[in-house]
């Protein structure tokens, strides 16, 4: 496996889902930090540089909505895409995203090939 140098912070509370979301992208090359919600997001970006943020929506003690909006808040992190990653699917919750000042929204299920080109996408 080749390592790509890039690191990305998941944020997700369901320990299935970032367990799956880990080896897809340790698989593509990327260095992944795991957190349990926002606030654990938000606390290891306050002592590691990530290059992506993916972020599940639904999530306990602050959701994938405030976390984004925190950290466009933040001009240290600021500049981090966020990618919210959900099972809600109605417009209201895609424009709550496009709110939040996320960079794209994929819903769950997703296949891994569609997410990495996404991950790619946003990383250049």
């Amino acid at each position: 496996m080749t390592t790509t140098g890039r690191s990305i912070l998941v944020a997700e509370d369901s320990l299935l889902q970032r367990t799956i979301l880990r080896r897809v992208l340790v698989d593509a090359g990327y260095e992944v930090i795991e957190t349990a919600d926002g606030v654990a997001a938000l606390n290891e970006l306050t002592t590691r540089r990530v290059d992506l943020i993916i972020s599940d929506v639904d999530m306990p003690e602050m959701d994938g909505y405030a976390l984004c909006q925190e950290v466009r808040a933040d001009e240290r992190l600021a500049s981090i895409p966020v990618m919210l990653l959900t099972a809600m699917t109605s417009p209201r919750d895609l424009v709550r995203g496009i709110m939040a000042e996320a960079d794209t929204y994929i819903t769950k299920p997703y296949e891994p090939e569609a997410l990495l080109r996404r991950v790619e996408t946003l990383l250049g």
